[in-house]
């Protein structure tokens, strides 16, 4: 069993393309203002978030968390829309982060960063996950009850 008080949120660093190449990027750890934020931003569904893997939601909370932010300012972009129409939009920060993050592989990777940020190490996992599998383990299976079948006249 993990003991919360050692969840301890720290830095982190990331992988993110810049300029179609790999940059480092600096997660800074969580603090309670970032999860009043988190609560304000997602209510209760936060754990939803990770487990769906909601990456419109999650990037906003990487670009929150990013120390160089400058990389992945908003701008206005130039686009046909899918009609065919020259169409002028604004790209939002948290977009631009979910646009240097490509392949489940990549993802993955960048989600680890993110859970450090929150006090989720990588032992600290590998810990919850044991912990998991052991009570699959000891968890009872349930019995199904039969309750008759429904019969029809024709």
């Amino acid at each position: 069993m993990i003991d919360i008080t050692t969840l301890i949120p720290q830095e982190a660093k990331i992988e993110l393309y810049h300029d179609e190449k790999l940059k480092a990027y600096t997660l800074r750890p969580l603090t309670l203002r970032d999860e009043a934020w988190l609560k304000a931003s997602f209510g209760d569904k936060i754990e939803v978030i990770f487990k769906e893997m909601q990456m419109d939601k999650i990037a906003r909370v990487i670009f929150r968390l990013l120390v160089e932010k400058a990389d992945f300012a908003s701008i206005q972009v130039d686009e046909y829309n899918d009609d065919g129409d020259s169409v002028s939009v604004k790209v939002t920060g948290p977009q631009r982060v979910m646009e240097a993050i490509r392949g489940q592989g990549h993802q993955v990777k960048v989600l680890q960063g993110l859970l450090e940020t929150m006090g989720l190490s990588r032992p600290v996992m590998e810990e919850l996950e044991k912990d998991s599998k052991v009570k699959k383990k000891v968890s009872p299976k349930k019995k199904s009850k039969r309750t008759g079948e429904i019969s029809s006249t024709v």
